[in-house]
């Protein structure tokens, strides 16, 4: 049994993700960090957030949000995929990761591209999740912007190549 846990690196004081595996559900081991929020393959310099697991394949597929930071100084958030390095280690201690769902500032309010739910095959074979989001939506008949949450459905062939569906 592989655990996850996202938690505060002392180091960088930024979010990240621990590992823990157990035989018997009582006792754990600690493994260290898979997802350390570092910028590398995945704009998540600024915390890697909690996220979800999904059995792609036999592979463990961890989904979650990767936190940075625009030039303006503002919050942006995109969703990455991290995958086990050495699909045969059974305690799956190296994990690579990438970017999968870059943010779209410009339709949506990207700082809260977040909470995606844990991945599922539909009937038509993709892969089917939902990602929170909110957008300000301006009304002229109230005097400041309102912001309204979303919830954005994608879907992917392969797990790697997503596209927003609504």
């Amino acid at each position: 049994m592989h655990l996850f846990t996202q938690f505060r690196l002392r180091s960088t004081d930024s979010i990240g993700w621990s590992h823990f595996v157990s035989k018997d559900l009582v006792h754990y081991t600690y493994l260290g960090e898979p997802i350390k929020p570092d910028g590398k393959d995945c704009p998540d310099i600024a915390g890697a957030f909690t996220g979800s697991a999904t059995i792609v394949d036999g592979v463990p597929s961890l989904m979650y949000p990767g936190v940075h930071h625009l030039a303006d100084g503002s919050i942006d958030m995109g969703q990455c995929l991290a995958r086990p390095v050495d699909r045969s280690d059974p305690l799956l201690r190296e994990w690579s990761k990438k970017l999968v769902i870059p943010s779209d500032s410009h339709k949506i309010n990207s700082s809260r591209l977040h909470d995606d739910s844990a991945a599922w095959k539909g009937k038509d074979g993709r892969w089917w999740m939902f990602v929170g989001g909110s957008k300000v939506m301006v009304d002229s008949t109230r005097p400041r912007a309102k912001k309204y949450g979303l919830n954005l459905a994608y879907s992917s062939a392969d797990f790697i190549s997503w596209r927003r569906e609504h």
